[in-house]
């Protein structure tokens, strides 16, 4: 669900499914991108960044960003590391990971949400042994980050 400032919600299903999800979700079949200002920012949830059309069609349709969230565990965290940056420096866009932390339904989430470049080097990334945010602008200078530790 993306719910936009002026009230505008509007829904994106994910189109690639893990092994067993499709017991519990249907997929869907639709790219979703959205403009927020002048940018354009194409969505990813968790398996669809796996599958390469799904990044090369944000890219055909000229995101500026692609947006994944995720529940990625702590031992899939460097591999699917990898193929973010790899997603970044092929379609030369930034990657946002929004990344789940903590445990949800037995799986254990590694946090760490995270931006890559479009040269796919890792800038910005949360801490896992403190609370944190990771506040991200976009300009025409590109993506920047700001790291906010949180108090609990």
């Amino acid at each position: 669900m993306i719910c936009f400032a002026n009230g505008d919600v509007e829904f994106y299903s994910k189109q690639f499914l893990h092994s067993g999800e499709e017991r519990y979700c249907s997929a869907g079949s639709i790219d979703y991108v959205f403009n927020c200002k002048q940018y354009r920012i194409a969505l990813a949830v968790c398996a669809d960044f796996c599958a390469p059309e799904h990044s090369q069609n944000a890219a055909k349709a000229n995101a500026d960003v692609y947006l994944v969230s995720a529940l990625i565990s702590q031992a899939g965290y460097t591999p699917d590391s990898k193929l973010l940056a790899q997603i970044a420096t092929t379609n030369q866009f930034p990657v946002l990971l929004s990344n789940h932390i903590s445990v949800t339904g037995g799986w254990t989430c590694a946090g760490k949400n995270a931006i890559w470049g479009e040269a796919g080097r890792m800038f910005a990334c949360t801490n896992t042994k403190m609370p944190s945010l990771l506040v991200c602008s976009i300009s025409d200078e590109g993506v920047s980050a700001i790291k906010k530790d949180v108090k609990l």
